[in-house]
């Protein structure tokens, strides 16, 4: 880790969905919660727990030094689509080991977001 910059996680502890054209696309009470450096708190879910046959491989592809790289996935359900809603980071670096099996979550590409049974208001990602 760099001096000053952190990378942390913690379990949410609530059933978390993300609802895109009318369907739930991801189901969970497995999500956490990344808290790092200079940035807001992010929502990661657990791939097992998303519809795996609404996910489309993206072209896009990014690098975090703290986390490895990253691979995006756009969902299509119905006639919608969400362009690079989840992002994986398939082979993470060794220090974020533990991110392994979960996509990071542009809440504001869903139609909805419910946290228990209450529609959360969407922050801008």
């Amino acid at each position: 880790m760099t001096p000053g910059h952190d990378v942390t996680h913690a379990p949410l502890g609530r059933r978390v969905r993300l609802e895109l054209g009318g369907e739930t696309v991801v189901d969970t009470r497995d999500a956490i919660l990344l808290h790092e450096t200079g940035i807001r708190p992010r929502l990661y879910v657990p791939l097992a727990d998303t519809r795996a046959e609404l996910l489309r491989p993206s072209e896009r592809r990014t690098h975090c030094p703290f986390k490895g790289e990253a691979t995006y996935r756009t969902i299509e359900v119905g006639g919608t689509s969400s362009h690079d809603a989840l992002w994986v980071y398939e082979d993470p670096i060794p220090n974020a080991r533990w991110l392994l099996g979960y996509a990071g979550v542009y809440e504001d590409r869903f139609d909805r977001l419910l946290d228990e049974d209450e529609p959360v208001e969407q922050i801008a990602a």
